[in-house]
């Protein structure tokens, strides 16, 4: 089974990317925190999606949360058209893939699927 974690402070963005996932066949666990997502231990093959928001660029330690992010997990980051711009300068040497809000539904899903494919997961 392939989980994708969604980790947004965005009650509504989560219920949204949850049904619309659902909908394709993914397994989804939502969270509100990053400190959420920490807590919980899964060892099954997936990603995580994290909405990266406009306080959190301020973070002094966000290069290092997002390293230990992406040990344990493929990361996706979501970001709206202010912060996406930033965010190579704000965390610079850690090359993940950026999705833009409002979200490409398509885009999503072929990344996804490129994410469950190199864990051949069916």
């Amino acid at each position: 089974m392939f989980v994708t974690h969604i980790i947004s402070g965005n009650d509504f963005e989560r219920a949204v990317l949850s049904l619309v996932l659902g909908a394709y066949a993914y397994t989804v666990q939502c969270y509100d925190a990053m400190t959420d997502f920490a807590n919980t231990e899964s060892n099954t093959p997936g990603c995580v999606i994290l909405e990266v928001s406009e306080r959190m660029l301020t973070q002094t330690d966000l290069s290092e949360r997002l390293s230990a992010l992406r040990q344990r997990f493929p990361l996706i980051l979501m970001a709206d058209e202010r912060v996406a711009p930033r965010l190579p300068r704000t965390v610079p040497g850690l090359a993940l893939p950026v999705i833009r809000r409002p979200v490409e539904k398509s885009e999503l899903l072929n990344l996804l699927q490129s994410l469950r494919d190199a864990q051949s997961v069916v």
